[in-house]
């Protein structure tokens, strides 16, 4: 009973600590509805606040007005796009329906400005409207504006001082080694900011095991050139004295969440390179030994090149087609394929006068002019399919190139003249995979295989007149398994391996035969150990092998072999202090043994062993 009566006069308390309320409903004056979201409040006659409340869904209100010295006198009534209204308090009213006049606010003009650059972590976000200037066309001439970034002239991208490992377009990538073409040709209008992933590692399943130093850049788009298929024609005509110039280009883009293409078509006459725009930036592959696709045995026909910008002193005339596609399959999982196909005839002309002071007052005059015409054709091709995730890293890369090449040349000195030509066509197939297995949290293993097929049929013009026609072709294998994990705060990593190389090379001056097929092979078995140790200053690197090498070298009449193991060790060490980098390498290897003309162009060198540091 006492704990009722203890309750009871709690309730009183409560109660009567508010003097009075008032309820009502606030509606739209020139609608009628009601209005949700309204704030009012009790003033006093000083428009001292005594209360506050908020009108429901259904533009009701009720405001309890607590017991206070202050007498209420007014009613105030405020939302978004009405004008304020007040209302007097009559004594003994407590129930006030109230309407509000719709009112449009004239706001003044704000300038928005946006940071140029963000730190995010290990990510640094460059705003484009920040950096673009309007002369710039392309994303590549604002990212060479951007600090730490630079763009060369063959297209390819650096962040402080090192390449970048990939070029993303909406975290996707479309453009593999051929970035070029996307920086190059995509409007700088088309992108919102500019993300470089410092320290970027590609591979989510080498994440937090192994370091990269490399960066990575990522094009974040306008939300208008996303999801929609975008075009661009651009048309540039001219005339100087002796011809018409063009230089125009058709491309179309589209880019969503599971499928991106990048197509184009241009044609250009005014001295540009177009093929730098597809020529691949592989450094990576070639510093790891990844590429099997082997130069041209003879070079093509060239003359002096003035120290000029090529496009004054080169004429063209020249046509490529691109295109580029990426389909997401899965989560982590693509597929892309790329085709492009270069037409390019070329002349280049110079002429020059050297004039001579000889004793007695006599003088001489040299009189030299070269010009050159070439014509080249390429077609390139690669299929690619990767996963990459946690649990699985496998990526295939399929390609293939057909290129012809015929140059010509016509050189005199004075009264004396020379007339050269050469044909060094390629064909060239290659095949790369890749796997990698996590075995726990440090530990993981991989296999790669590498396997490419080179053709050279060439020809190049004698002294003589006759023209020496050379057939090469040469297929190597390259595959290893290795088991890495992590002890001691240091990574180690066991290797086997084996290395195949096939060569067979013949030649012949008109119908003579001048060198007789002959045949290279070279089999190299290795195994090893690497040792990688880094933090934020320091950095070292060990890797030992021992390799078994067997060559067999086969003329028509004679064998050669040699077979013997061969050490191979290397060492780098980094240490970096106060922004200043002390570096340290030695290397014992084998060179590689080279198959090339001497003379009548043939010459085969066997291996050397090779002991240097630095």
């Amino acid at each position: 009973m006492k704990r009722y009566t203890v309750i009871f006069f709690l309730i009183l308390n409560v109660l009567s600590g508010f003097s009075q309320s008032y309820v009502g409903t606030v509606v739209n004056q020139d609608s009628g509805k009601t209005i949700d979201g309204v704030s009012l409040c009790v003033l006093s006659s000083d428009s001292l606040i005594i209360s506050y409340a908020i009108t429901d869904q259904k533009g009701r209100f009720e405001i309890k007005v607590p017991e206070t010295k202050l007498q209420p006198a007014l009613l105030s009534f405020q939302a978004l796009g009405f004008k304020r209204k007040t209302v007097k308090i009559v004594p003994g009213q407590s129930e006030y329906n109230v309407s509000l006049q719709e009112e449009v606010y004239q706001l003044q003009a704000v300038k928005v400005s946006a940071q140029r650059i963000q730190q995010k972590q290990d990510k640094l976000v460059y705003s484009v409207a920040g950096f673009a200037q309007p002369q710039d066309r392309s994303i590549a001439d604002v990212l060479a504006k951007m600090p730490g970034i630079e763009v060369k002239p063959d297209g390819m991208i650096s962040f402080q001082g090192k390449n970048i490992n990939k070029f993303y377009i909406e975290g996707m990538d479309l453009m593999n080694d051929r970035y070029a073409l996307a920086s190059n040709n995509i409007s700088r209008k088309r992108v919102k900011a500019v993300e470089v992933l410092q320290n970027h590692q590609p591979i989510e399943l080498l994440k937090g095991k192994l370091f990269s130093e490399q960066a990575a850049i990522n094009l974040i788009l306008e939300d208008d050139s996303k999801m929609n298929l975008v075009g661009t024609a651009d048309v540039g005509l001219g005339a100087n004295a002796d011809d018409m110039l063009y230089s125009n280009r058709l491309l179309a883009m589209l880019f969503k969440k599971k499928y991106q293409t990048l197509s184009l078509y241009k044609n250009d006459n005014t001295g540009l390179d177009l093929y730098n725009e597809i020529n691949p930036i592989r450094l990576s592959d070639l510093l790891e030994k990844r590429t099997t696709e082997e130069d041209a045995l003879i070079s093509s026909v060239t003359t002096q090149r003035p120290d000029i910008d090529q496009n004054r002193y080169r004429f063209n005339r020249s046509n490529l087609v691109a295109t580029n596609h990426l389909f997401q399959l899965a989560p982590k999982s693509t597929l892309r394929a790329q085709v492009s196909y270069f037409n390019d005839v070329a002349e280049r002309n110079n002429w020059v006068e050297t004039d001579y002071l000889l004793a007695e007052n006599a003088s001489g005059a040299l009189i030299e002019s070269h010009s050159l015409h070439e014509r080249r054709n390429r077609l390139d091709a690669s299929l690619n399919f990767e996963i990459n995730r946690k649990e699985l890293y496998l990526k295939n890369e399929s390609k293939g190139s057909l290129d012809w090449l015929d140059s010509k040349s016509n050189t005199v000195w004075n009264d004396n003249r020379l007339q050269l030509s050469s044909s060094p066509d390629r064909r060239y197939f290659s095949d790369i995979l890749d796997i990698k297995l996590p075995l726990s949290n440090d530990k993981y293993l991989s296999v790669s295989s590498i396997n490419g097929y080179n053709y050279h049929p060439q020809e190049l013009s004698l002294y003589s007149g006759e023209n020496q026609r050379v057939d090469y072709t040469s297929f190597q294998t390259y595959t290893t398994a290795a088991f890495r994990h992590k002890f001691f705060g240091m990574y180690a990593n066991y290797q086997v391996g084996f290395q195949g190389l096939f060569q067979s090379l013949s030649a012949q001056i008109g119908n003579n035969e001048t060198l007789p097929s002959q045949r290279f092979n070279r089999y190299l078995l290795h195994i090893g150990l690497g040792l990688n140790y880094q933090t934020s200053d320091f950095q070292v690197e060990a890797e030992a092998k021992l390799q078994r090498m067997d060559i067999r070298f086969r003329q028509p009449e004679t064998l050669q072999r040699k077979g013997e193991f061969y050490p191979d060790a290397k060492l780098f060490l980094k240490y970096t202090f106060s922004g200043t980098s002390f570096i340290y390498k030695y290397d014992l290897s084998i060179r590689q043994a080279v198959g090339r003309f001497e003379g009548f162009i043939f010459r085969i060198s066997f291996h050397l062993l090779s002991h240097n540091s630095r």
